[in-house]
């Protein structure tokens, strides 16, 4: 005689249970997922535009010639006076301008608004654009830096901001 087993399979009732707890779970999943997307593309989306912004400015700044020290690049066009441009000649290891979070340096700062126009101030301004020029030890080579700050961020997220740099030389 076989003994009798008092080992029972799972029963529909129990594999339904379980189905139905990993399908709150999985939805609640895919909830905090798709939050997470969402944050992270708009999080993303100041970033590039900051550095957008970033780039631009210094496509304005590497076009200009390498002594300009009048050209006004705080409007839009560029006016040909009433500005700093690069500075103008600058001694050895001299700089102006600032990139520093909160020193604004006038004339070396601009506003723009959500499709990249300047504005006169920053009062309705979605980015601050600030830059910096500095001068090597034979004053024949400037650093020219561009820092973009988002200005009204939308969450609780930190200000996108972007700095780009590049080199101009008077050879």
């Amino acid at each position: 005689m076989t003994p009798v087993s008092s080992e029972r399979g799972i029963t529909l009732l129990e594999v339904m249970v379980s189905f139905l707890l990993m399908a709150v779970g999985m939805v609640a999943a895919l909830g905090l997922l798709t939050v997470a997307v969402m944050s992270s593309f708009r999080d993303n989306e100041g970033f590039t535009t900051a550095t957008t912004q970033a780039q631009n400015k210094l496509e304005e700044l590497v076009a200009l010639d390498f002594e300009d020290g009048a050209t006004d690049t705080t409007v839009s066009p560029p006016a040909s006076s009433g500005g700093t441009g690069l500075c103008g000649p600058m001694v050895p290891n001299a700089s102006c301008g600032s990139i520093v979070k909160g020193v604004m340096v006038e004339d070396f700062v601009d506003y723009l608004d959500e499709s990249g126009q300047r504005l006169p101030s920053a009062a309705s301004a979605h980015f601050m654009r600030q830059w910096q020029i500095r001068a090597d030890s034979s004053a024949r080579l400037k650093t020219i830096s561009v820092r973009a700050t988002q200005l009204n961020t939308f969450g609780s997220g930190p200000a996108a901001t972007a700095v780009v740099t590049t080199l101009k030389a008077d050879y």
